[in-house]
């Protein structure tokens, strides 16, 4: 906490307490407390003191490093400029940084890029961000060929110009770049596999995660090499440990090896990672080792026999969270389950066959299990078999089948459903029918049909244009924390600003009513 600021907290505490608490305290203890006062107020001038004393040292740090930078010295430049921006001088900052980049400073050259590109303290200028990330790449600076090279992929701040991006990609890599590795690698899968398998396992090796993720689905492929599900787990493995964000995908990966691979996998992942020195930090250890836990835990609770603990536990199996990943296992339990009555389990059992997850796929199988589960009272599996007809494969697709199997699942109260039946009125411009889907999925708790009533009662889309409600809705969604979209906040704020004061109070009145016995009523 800076010292200045310290000075303030004591000294605001110490009038609060002097003026609020010596009545409240009995005569024994005020002498006391006024010790305690007096206390506070020496600890705010030291702080004070001190602050003092660190403004002189900041004040002398930056003169000494301004004439070092006045005198030309590239060096000085750049760390007098990075101490500009600590004292909130970003103009300034921006001035030397540009001083030190003209002669030769690449590092400055980079930050003035991310310094435009992303708009830091000055509005972005991608055309601006992309001059001085080539000027450092063209130059040699490693890290700005990742930069330089997304620019050019994606035509940010000039034309697409993927083949120069792959170049400069390549280049990269070959520097030691191993976000370069991945870029490269991901490009190339398509139009040049052995390209794309020998830089992600060079990336792999030197612990990208990303790269191992590539690498484990060439493995398991056979296109550039012979397909080894075996050396596609250990990478698959070792991936999920480096990172949090690439477990599901890994172990979807680590699924797909024979599960008497395992401990031979599990030995391998930990030698390989201490031949190549790869590192699990703290924090992810400590999730693996949480993850282990709840899995060993749940793996007992099953053991009783109680439907929900035994799916539980084999979704977990399933999905490798906190073991290896076990889906023919997983499976077996959730038939099991299944064929002793419980609703949910079918479901599962027919999305199992229809994935082909731990059992050959099979989509008549997987269908007749969720009709099962549906006439059982499974609203969700009719909002499945309504996505297969739907959404699924061309020739299993059937429109009036998937809508027939979505008006079921929404006549039963899935909200999900209920508003993908709204959605679809609105594209057959059918509103009195969408109206009634959105008021349905609200019932349901279903938040965001909250934004596809306002906008009906604000342009009158299936209802009489009202202000009041539409307002209502608005605040219905200004006060729902579900509902986290930043834009679309500031965007019903401003519509609000324009809504007179006597429809305000109405409108708040309307919206409690919508929160707490409409949208809350599926909670409850």
């Amino acid at each position: 906490m800076p010292t200045s600021r310290a000075k303030d907290i004591l000294r605001k505490f110490h009038k609060q307490i002097t003026h609020r608490i010596p009545h409240l305290l009995t005569p024994m203890f005020r002498p006391l407390f006024f010790v305690f006062s007096a206390i506070l107020l020496i600890l705010a001038a030291r702080a004070e003191e001190a602050g003092e004393e660190n403004v002189n040292k900041i004040s002398k740090s930056l003169s000494a490093l301004e004439a070092a930078a006045k005198k030309g010295g590239v060096v000085a430049m750049a760390e007098y400029a990075e101490a500009l921006a600590e004292e909130g001088r970003h103009m300034e900052q921006r001035m030397w940084l540009r001083r030190a980049a003209e002669r030769g400073h690449l590092d400055s050259a980079y930050q003035l890029g991310h310094i435009y590109d992303y708009g830091v303290m000055i509005r972005n200028d991608q055309v601006e961000a992309i001059h001085w990330f080539r000027f450092a790449a063209e130059r040699g600076h490693v890290d700005s060929f990742a930069r330089y090279g997304m620019m050019l992929e994606h035509g940010i701040g000039t034309r697409v110009e993927k083949e120069e991006a792959n170049k400069w990609y390549a280049r990269g890599a070959d520097a030691g770049n191993r976000f370069c590795m991945y870029l490269f690698a991901e490009n190339k899968k398509a139009s040049d596999p052995a390209m794309s398998f020998k830089y992600a396992k060079m990336g792999a090796e030197k612990g990208n995660h990303d790269c191992m993720l590539i690498l484990s689905r060439h493995c398991l492929d056979g296109k550039v090499t012979k397909s080894d599900p075996f050396e596609a787990c250990v990478w698959a493995v070792i991936a999920s440990r480096l990172d949090s964000e690439s477990h599901a995908e890994a172990m979807l990966l680590a699924a797909k090896a024979d599960t008497s691979m395992h401990p031979a996998v599990l030995t391998e992942v930990s030698n390989r990672m201490a031949r190549l020195n790869l590192i699990i930090s703290d924090g992810r250890k400590k999730e693996l080792e949480a993850e282990a836990a709840v899995t060993a835990k749940a793996a007992k609770d099953a053991e009783s026999g109680d439907h929900e603990k035994t799916l539980s536990f084999a979704k977990r199996m399933q999905f490798g969270e906190g073991c290896m990943p076990d889906q023919k296992r997983a499976y077996g339990l959730i038939r099991k389950t299944a064929e002793a009555g419980s609703v949910k389990a079918m479901g599962m059992v027919g999305t199992c066959h229809i994935v082909g997850a731990g059992v050959p796929m099979d989509r008549a199988e997987g269908l007749k299990w969720l009709e099962r589960a549906y006439k059982a009272g499974d609203m969700s599996a009719a909002q499945l078999l309504a996505d297969l007809y739907l959404k699924g494969e061309e020739k299993d697709r059937d429109e009036t089948l998937g809508l027939s199997w979505l008006m079921k699942a929404a006549s039963g109260g899935h909200g999900p459903a209920q508003m993908r039946l709204a959605v679809h009125f609105e594209s057959k411009q059918d509103y009195a029918n969408m109206i009634v889907w959105l008021k349905a999925a609200v019932r349901s708790g279903e938040a965001t049909a909250l934004m596809g009533l306002h906008i009906a009662y604000r342009y009158g889309k299936g209802v009489k244009t009202d202000r009041t409600e539409a307002a209502a809705y608005a605040i219905a969604i200004l006060e729902n924390e579900e509902i986290d979209d930043r834009g679309l906040r500031m965007h019903l704020a401003q519509f609000m600003m324009g809504i007179p004061d006597e429809i305000q109070d109405a409108a708040q009145a309307r919206a409690d009513i919508i929160s707490t016995r409409e949208l809350a009523v599926a909670k409850r």
